[in-house]
């Protein structure tokens, strides 16, 4: 087994008295709208929800004293009432009451119900940092003062107004400073040549393969494989063709048990534990149990940056690399991690050795190199997503 990454020794926690203090008994309703504390059977939550007009409601938390987010992140818990209704969900951090300046983060919305990491009546935890947020005017970083949840609906049928429910709000310290992973996805052959310009930087990957393409044309054969693992010192992880939503249970077990079969002799220690959604499809009711029972992780198809730890380790946010971003904004995009300490999980497909592509998926491969190239001058460290894991799961 290869040795455990060393990150770990350098572990940068904070200990303030306000950390994972639930601050949503402090919000106040600004706008129209309904924001309430409810009570069930088994749980107590905050509800906020849109005004029969359809117009937007927002709540906030005022801190009496400036709040600085600077390696800071939030964490909650909430679930929506339906899609149909969800117009949006954005988290407003402002250093000044009339909210000139302030930190907007948007909550990423889908029309496939099965590509969100939200889901209908689901409780999900979540985390957002600043390195996701857009600016608006100029806001301090360091001294925030208010925390607000703004939401709006669609003109549906006023009996299904938009309703999102609260709880366990808390501002939390990252536990390391940023991490950059890089994933490919389905296990093309030109991932081989991605890891040889990794290596020229001292960068490693993980491989989130199709076992029922390898060795076929186009894709890594299985000594390519083997070689990433024990030459590139890749992480050689689990994938596959077919979206687990479109499965029963008794197929994707025994797609599943197929896929660790193959792979396990090919990778590392573990490492074959950790599963990539086809096209990102998940159900948080129906094949999520059947994920945790299996894998150690699990990632999505998009999302933005993870936290340190992750809210979930079962629904990894993810940054889609598509050809339209380039190799400098790409790098931009890192330096925030580096700078809000966020791991950033970057995900890839195919390449090309054209200097342009307009297909969704493919990346050119000049642009690649200009990445990597630049990784050095940054400094931020990058890892296998299963040596993240081994580090930081509790």
């Amino acid at each position: 087994m290869k040795l455990i990454i060393t990150f770990i020794t350098t572990l940068l926690i904070s200990h303030l008295t306000w950390a994972h203090v639930d601050l949503l008994p402090q919000f106040q309703s600004r706008w129209d709208g309904n924001w309430s504390l409810q009570y069930s059977e088994n749980e107590t939550f905050y509800r906020l929800q849109t005004a029969a007009n359809i117009s937007p409601a927002f709540v906030e938390y005022n801190s009496e004293k400036p709040i600085s987010f600077e390696q800071k992140y939030l964490h909650f818990r909430l679930r929506v009432s339906s899609f149909q209704a969800w117009g949006g969900i954005e988290i407003r951090l402002s250093s000044d009451e009339s909210y000139k300046n302030y930190y907007a983060i948007n909550i990423p919305y889908y029309s496939d119900i099965d590509f969100n990491i939200i889901q209908p009546k689901q409780w999900a935890d979540y985390t957002v940092t600043l390195g996701e947020a857009k600016a608006v005017g100029k806001p301090d970083q360091r001294k925030i003062r208010y925390i607000g949840f703004y939401i709006q609906g669609l003109n549906v049928a006023p009996e299904d107004l938009f309703t999102v429910d609260f709880s366990e709000l808390s501002i939390r310290s990252s536990m390391h400073s940023g991490i950059v992973s890089f994933t490919f996805d389905d296990g093309y052959a030109e991932h081989f040549e991605a890891a040889q310009i990794m290596a020229k930087y001292g960068l490693r990957g993980t491989a989130y393969i199709m076992t029922n393409e390898l060795d076929d044309p186009g894709y890594l054969t299985s000594q390519q494989l083997k070689q990433l693992s024990d030459d590139y010192s890749w992480g050689i992880s689990s994938h596959h063709a077919k979206p687990i939503t479109d499965m029963t249970e008794e197929e994707y077990l025994a797609e599943m048990d197929k896929t660790i079969e193959i792979l396990n002799p090919l990778g590392q220690e573990n490492d074959v534990f950790h599963f990539a959604y086809p096209l990102g499809k998940q159900n948080r009711e129906r094949t999520l149990p059947w994920i945790r029972a299996k894998f150690l992780t699990a990632r999505v198809a998009g999302g933005g940056a993870e936290t340190l730890p992750p809210s979930d380790w079962y629904m990894l946010k993810t940054f889609n690399v598509t050809p339209d971003i380039s190799a400098k904004d790409l790098l931009k995009r890192i330096q925030r991690a580096k700078d809000n300490n966020e791991w950033l999980i970057l995900m890839f497909h195919k390449f090309t050795t054209e200097e342009t592509s307009n297909q969704l998926l493919v990346y050119p491969i000049s642009q690649f190199k200009k990445l990597c190239e630049g990784m050095t001058p940054i400094g931020i460290p990058v890892h296998p997503v299963h040596e993240v894991y081994e580090a930081f799961h509790e």
